[in-house]
């Protein structure tokens, strides 16, 4: 009886510790984290699975529909953090001679292509963080002023680093992801070309997608331009075009509520809206967001007034990527018949500008 017991014992380690054609299993061993420590398994900036660390070691399993998804596996307070590739296999996660955070991953396809990258890119990021440790150092805002010109050429560096591991890995999915990055970084015209090179398979990646109108769409507006129209919901999911607001000043504002300067600005343009609407002026903010819940209570919070309207596709929605938003908060002025009059006016500065047009 007691060689039976042992014999299904071993025979479920076995099955536990061997690959699962029907899903995924991940499996750790840690040397710097506590037993009893509760990790969690994320998917889109949302938990949805947890374990224990017992033994210094920790497991999940389940499946993906997906060919590969990228999680995040972290404590509750995020001091542990590491993102992986997760395919329908048998993954395995070491961090018996580093930290939780550099955890050695293998067992993914995807995974080793960003192993890969990050291995190629990691001595021009050196050198940067070294840079950094310096400036962080530096007791003078003007001499820090002054050193942004050398971190501009060790970021720019960096970013050609990064196009060339793209240029020798076309077959690569993740060289698509890595260029959603980098596409605003060189003239289109280069990116076009890295794209142009692309296996068809990594061109039909949903990043794919999103370069292909990023190179038919994208435009760096510029004073003197004309805003391209565009159509998108409001919460209530009623229809708003920018055209709605011709003969009036617009300040199509891009945000996120996780965006931390973008939260700041909310006072501000709260107080700029509620002084020059009844003058001719309007916000139409464009939220970034992937989670209507997120976009909701924050308008509630930072009693967001001015029309806000989204697609909950996040920085890679058609909007964003026609107007090349690759940072916020962003905004442009337009003027009654939607040419760009001013653009990134933050704090007192639009204050300034609708003074210059309504008066004080």
């Amino acid at each position: 009886m007691m060689k039976f017991l042992w014999l299904t014992c071993f025979v479920g380690v076995l099955m536990s510790c061997s690959p699962h054609s029907e899903g995924y299993v991940i499996q750790g061993v840690v040397s710097d984290v506590q037993d009893s420590t509760m990790l969690y398994l994320a998917k889109n900036n949302e938990d949805f699975d947890s374990t224990l660390v017992v033994g210094n070691r920790f497991s999940f399993s389940g499946k993906i529909a997906e060919d590969y998804v990228q999680m995040v596996i972290h404590s509750k307070d995020y001091k542990l953090f590491r993102p992986l590739w997760v395919v329908n296999s048998h993954i395995t996660i070491d961090a018996t001679n580093s930290t939780f955070g550099k955890a050695t991953i293998s067992g993914s396809r995807i995974q080793d292509q960003s192993n890969e990258y990050e291995a190629f890119i990691a001595p021009y990021r050196h050198q940067i963080d070294s840079f950094m440790t310096i400036v962080r150092k530096l007791d003078s805002d003007s001499t820090r002023d002054q050193l942004k010109p050398v971190y501009d050429s060790l970021k720019g560096v960096e970013n050609k680093a990064g196009r060339n591991f793209i240029a020798m890995h076309p077959n690569y999915e993740l060289s698509a992801f890595f260029l959603t990055f980098y596409k605003n970084e060189a003239p289109k015209d280069s990116t076009k070309v890295l794209f142009e090179h692309f296996a068809p398979h990594v061109k039909q990646t949903e990043w794919g997608k999103t370069i292909a109108v990023f190179l038919e769409k994208s435009k760096k507006f510029e004073v003197g331009d004309k805003a391209t129209d565009f159509s998108l919901p409001t919460l209530a999911n009623k229809t708003v075009n920018l055209s709605d607001f011709k003969g009036k000043y617009v300040l199509l504002e891009f945000w996120a509520t996780w965006c931390g300067p973008c939260r700041r600005e909310n006072p501000i343009l709260r107080n700029a809206y509620s002084r020059f609407k009844d003058q001719g002026f309007e916000i139409l903010g464009v939220n970034l967001d992937e989670k209507k819940d997120h976009w909701e209570s924050t308008v509630r919070e930072d009693s967001i007034t001015w029309t806000t309207v989204g697609d909950l596709t996040g920085m890679n929605g058609e909007v964003p990527i026609t107007y090349s938003i690759y940072y916020i908060p962003h905004n442009l002025l337009l003027d009654k018949n939607g040419v760009v009059v001013a653009k990134d006016l933050r704090g007192n500065a639009l204050q300034n500008e609708l003074e210059k047009i309504f008066g004080s």
